[in-house]
């Protein structure tokens, strides 16, 4: 219920689809390892990612880890409740008349919800050397997603307490008040959602299936000269997946909407010859676009009956990681790794003057993750002709452990390669 009364969480729709559906790593969100290796000239490389992530837990702007139903949590005031139906205002003023400010501080009910999202996430990609420092790839992610909302509304002690203390000469305002009361159940704010401000629905779960964004990208490899290996990669996203739709309430985006670009760097450092490093760093710019929105009229409140096209400047992105890999046995490798991500605030304009900057707050993001990956490669039999099959197969884990703005997420996965 973020755009219902100020459920800033679905900024999810972005932050949460992403780092799910990029598999092979042109650039952005990598699901597990990547390196400064390129394939060899004339080589293909096919890739399938399937990963499974479940969020109900977001860490808020200042850090701290809460419930996503923690983010719904709207007291309605009657104040508060005007701005949405200005037929309370009369109300507002009777209850300050008995009360200086009672209207703004006690509220008629709390409202709450609990909030649950999961992904399944599927990704293929192709990857070809056009020589033996240059590789070519592509990338499509396939996703389903549900999301589970359950919203509760109730009167609080403060507002039963204040009705039954009116006095029978106050009687058309107590009526007034229980009428008040009952526009605000869950079932008549979801109707006022649909009728009053054009929602397609109100709190109600949600799921859905479809493509990602595709990502097109390439790598080269610069230097290689023991015990460094140097590589840049750079590529391109295009908006293909379904973006955050501003009727509905609690759908997801499979994509970000817009192009964007990206270039990374990849230092590798192999002191051993069990073990490497990967030192890697990268920016991505998200470039301009428009759309249509919702926007808020009210500090932390998203739910709102105006709708503009707006252009949009999303903030770019920084990101660093530091991997490393051990060889344990001849054919099976482990790599810890940690990953920082810092996005930079979004910024709208348009609109015909319509003020926006309640949509830019709390856009910007930060990160803190760790990625556990157990490789299984049969290249070593292959050169040494065991074996005719060259494959990779991983399987990971991902924990965020910490940010701001964005979901506390759990990510399991595997990935399987095919070299020809």
């Amino acid at each position: 219920m973020q755009k219902l009364l100020g459920l800033k969480s679905l900024r999810l729709n972005r932050s949460l689809c992403f780092v799910l559906i990029a598999s092979m790593g042109l650039f952005f969100e990598t699901a597990s390892a990547d390196d400064a290796k390129v394939l060899p000239k004339n080589r293909w490389r096919i890739q399938l990612m399937s990963s499974y992530s479940f969020t109900d837990s977001k860490f808020d702007s200042s850090g701290k880890s809460i419930a996503m139903g923690d983010a719904y949590k709207v007291s309605l005031t009657p104040s508060f409740v005007s701005v949405l139906k200005p037929q309370v205002k009369a109300i507002s003023a009777a209850m300050n008349a008995e009360k200086p400010g009672l209207a703004d501080s006690m509220a008629i009910s709390e409202l709450t919800a609990d909030i649950k999202s999961s992904i399944l996430a599927n990704a293929v990609a192709a990857e070809y050397g056009l020589t033996d420092r240059l590789s070519v790839g592509i990338i499509l992610p396939i996703v389903h997603a549900i999301v589970t909302a359950k919203g509760h509304s109730s009167s609080s002690p403060q507002f039963e307490g204040f009705v039954k203390s009116l006095t029978p000469e106050q009687g058309r305002l107590k009526a007034a008040l229980n009428q008040v009361k009952s526009e605000l159940s869950l079932p008549a704010i979801n109707q006022a959602l649909e009728q009053d401000l054009g929602y397609d629905g109100g709190i109600q779960s949600w799921s859905g299936t479809g493509i990602g964004d595709l990502e097109i990208g390439g790598k080269f490899k610069y230097f290689e000269s023991h015990p460094f290996r140097m590589t840049v990669k750079a590529g391109v996203r295009a908006p293909t997946g379904r973006r955050d739709q501003p009727d509905q309430l609690f759908d997801l985006a499979f994509g970000d909407g817009q192009w964007d670009l990206a270039a990374f760097h990849y230092v590798d450092y192999s002191p051993h010859s069990k073990v490497y490093f990967t030192l890697e760093s990268g920016y991505t710019a998200q470039l301009p676009h428009t759309a249509t929105y919702r926007v808020p009229i009210i500090t932390g409140v998203e739910i709102t009956p105006i709708k503009a096209k707006l252009d949009q400047d999303p903030g770019d992105i920084v990101e660093a990681a530091l991997e490393a890999n051990w060889s344990f046995t001849r054919l099976l490798t482990l790599s810890p790794k940690y990953r920082f991500r810092e996005k930079f605030s979004d910024h709208y304009s348009g609109g015909n003057g319509i003020p926006t900057k309640f949509l830019s707050a709390d856009s910007d993001e930060r990160l803190h993750e760790g990625i556990l990956t157990l490789g299984f490669s049969n290249l070593p039999r292959v050169r040494s002709g065991e074996s005719s099959l060259p494959l990779d197969a991983q399987v990971f884990i991902r924990h965020r452990f910490g940010g701001k703005n964005v979901n506390e997420i759990e990510t399991g996965g595997i990935q399987l390669k095919a070299y020809f």
